[in-house]
């Protein structure tokens, strides 16, 4: 139960501020009441972690602060014979919304009952995401940690300190999926919200809302701990906040949520920063026209205070260990284009926008590789070059139900339709949803102009889709017929149903010819290894020993690539007996190991001397497919 509390929390908070701001509206409360949220999230872990206060007890001490507030708010509130107010669904919806209306709340449920059911098994959570969730809960603390991962200390931590809530309120990794879902539910509200602002209709905001949920890219993360679409979640907001902010003469509020939602964003991912200059950019622009030089530099210099504020602990923990506020400098060039010109533009604009282009016929995909290449012949660019590649390869593959891969080719054409549309008809269109088009595309150019080509590239393309999903829906709902509208929104919830179900690795059924086997019916802990089958014996097997040999100090002498989180989870993280630390040397963390750390086992993987056989005491007990295992005598039972 003590899991709910941060739930718990953000309603009493959008309660409150529904009533105490009702000019708000209930969806421009529902968002604003996230940003604050996460703002107090992240600066309150941030105090706990100064005084090693991350505990259950800390955090359950530190979300009953906002519920306790708020039940004192409604005591007085009806002392004063005044009533509380609730969210009213009043809308008449026609058969045909409801039927879209069905579809949405399917792919919602379907995408909980995935994120409830299978655990944490992305890549990069068993890497580092969750990783690094499990040493803060250990340590009680948000500092950084010796590690063979350096991302597990150097990355922003928003996303992974929203996962450490549940985790350490829940005792264990069930719910921490569920961060992202909620992104997903968020940013569904946003779009709707400023598909609103911008003069969509009511069908033209159901097709918002169903734009996003079916994104594939989108479904894959929505059951996950990736961190993209807690981006987009942010980014939504700032754009919902800039809407507005266009649309009437500012308040303090306006200022002070984009401020906020910039803050968690930065404070989350480094693509956060191209996606909010754009926006930026354009809020300078009316700032500039509205307010006179003086109060522009007051709003200016709070705005920067309010993120500096919000990104302090992360930026002052980069410091001190890497000398860098956004962490290892070399991990930071390995992403970003080492050559910037017209033609770096144009290859990295056209190869992310093939990441969304796979077909599933091989001819239409040969020839959409061969037209990509043919350019970059003309332009004199090598398509694979690494000046402005992270991957050297190039190709143009299927649809894909990978979560690293998926595309979302059927929104591509729709955001290709839509801007022909807007384009041939824009003497119809409301300039502002023009404009907003105009910077949500802009934000796809400079990610193109910023960040290498990667074949995994289209995650990082999450918040682009998301957040052209009001445009879609103003235009079409505009421009198209209702009947074309709602059977556009049925074709896209058709479309999505692979990744629904057969989305690897999270299948709730197998997809024929494939090994991977459907999470309801593998056991839990056994998908951790779906990624990595050849690990999932020796893990059992060495985790087996040390729980027999009553061990519970851990040494882990890993390489940075390894999975390291199923062993937390297997050996029953977070557990007040347990530790588990890295034996490493030569990166920028290995200064931060207990020198008083005495393990009783130590686990090595192929990055290990060959030979080997015996350290810190311990002999080898344990080898197999380059895992071995170095482990003392039977330990006393814990009193």
């Amino acid at each position: 139960m003590l899991a709910l509390l941060p739930l718990v929390a953000f309603i009493c908070i959008f309660l409150v501020a529904g009533n105490l701001f009702r000019l708000w509206g209930w969806r421009r409360t529902f968002i604003r009441s996230f940003v604050a949220t996460g703002s107090f999230m992240v600066l309150g872990n941030e105090s706990l972690s100064l005084i090693g206060g991350i505990t259950r007890l800390g955090l359950a001490v530190l979300w009953s602060l906002p519920i306790l507030a708020a039940c004192l708010w409604a005591v007085r509130t009806l002392q004063r014979g005044k009533s509380i107010s609730l969210p009213e669904w009043r809308v008449s919806f026609t058969f045909g919304e409801w039927v879209l209306l069905l579809g949405a709340v399917s792919i919602v449920g379907v995408t909980a009952a995935v994120a409830w059911i299978a655990p944490p098994n992305t890549w990069d959570s068993l890497t580092y995401h969750m990783a690094r969730v499990a040493h803060w809960a250990q340590n009680h603390s948000l500092a950084p940690f010796a590690t063979g991962n350096e991302r597990q200390n150097f990355m922003p931590p928003a996303a992974e300190t929203a996962m450490l809530q549940v985790y350490v309120l829940a005792g264990g990794d069930r719910l921490v999926n569920f961060v992202e879902w909620f992104a997903m539910l968020g940013s569904v509200v946003g779009v709707t919200l400023i598909a609103r602002d911008l003069g969509a209709a009511r069908l033209g905001q159901v097709f918002s809302a169903l734009f996003v949920l079916t994104l594939p890219m989108g479904i894959a993360q929505a059951s996950s701990t990736m961190t993209d679409y807690v981006v987009a979640f942010w980014t939504v907001c700032i754009a919902s906040e800039s809407v507005w902010l266009i649309q009437r003469r500012s308040v303090p509020a306006e200022f002070a949520f984009i401020a906020l939602a910039a803050g968690l964003a930065i404070n989350t991912k480094p693509t956060a920063f191209v996606y909010l200059l754009p926006f930026v950019v354009s809020i300078l622009a009316v700032w500039i026209r509205r307010y006179r030089f003086a109060r522009l530099l007051r709003l200016g210099l709070m705005s920067v205070a309010i993120i500096l504020v919000v990104n302090a602990g992360y930026i002052s923990r980069n410091m001190g260990l890497f000398g860098n506020p956004l962490g290892s400098s070399s991990r930071i060039s390995g992403h970003a284009n080492e050559i910037l010109d017209w033609r770096v533009f144009i290859s990295n604009v056209l190869r992310n926008a093939s990441l969304h282009a796979g077909t599933p016929n091989p001819y239409v995909n040969k020839g959409i590789a061969l037209a990509v290449r043919k350019i970059h012949q003309l332009i004199g660019l090598d398509p694979a070059d690494p000046q402005t590649s992270a991957h050297l390869t190039f190709r143009i593959s299927p649809p894909s139900l990978n979560e690293a891969k998926a595309g979302n080719l059927a929104q591509a054409l729709l955001i290709l339709a839509a801007s022909i549309l807007a384009l041939w008809k824009r003497r119809s269109l409301d300039p502002l949803a023009l404009g907003f088009a105009s910077i949500v595309v802009t934000t796809f150019l400079v990610l193109s102009l910023t960040f290498k080509f990667s074949t995994f590239g289209s995650r990082y393309h999450l918040p682009f889709f998301v957040l052209f999903a009001p445009v879609a829906g103003y235009v079409f709902a505009t421009l198209v017929p209702p009947k074309g509208v709602r059977l556009i929104a049925l074709g896209l919830i058709v479309a999505c149903v692979p990744w629904l179900v057969n989305l690897d690795p999270r299948p709730l059924l197998s997809p024929g010819g494939s090994n991977v086997p459907s999470i309801l019916t593998r056991p839990r802990d056994s998908l951790y290894f779906v990624l990595d089958p050849s690990a999932e014996q020796p893990y059992r097997d060495m985790v087996s020993a040390i729980q027999g040999a009553n061990c519970s100090s851990v040494g882990l002498m890993l390489s940075g690539g390894a999975a390291e989180y199923p062993l937390w989870a297997l050996l029953g993280a977070p557990r007040p007996d347990l530790t588990l630390e890295a034996i490493v040397g030569g990166t920028a963390s290995a200064r931060l190991a207990d020198p008083d750390f005495e393990p009783c086992a130590v686990l090595c993987d192929a990055s290990c001397a060959a030979g080997l056989t015996s350290f810190r005491g311990l002999d080898q007990t344990y080898s197999r497919s380059g895992y071995r295992l170095f482990l003392g005598g039977p330990q006393p039972a814990a009193p």
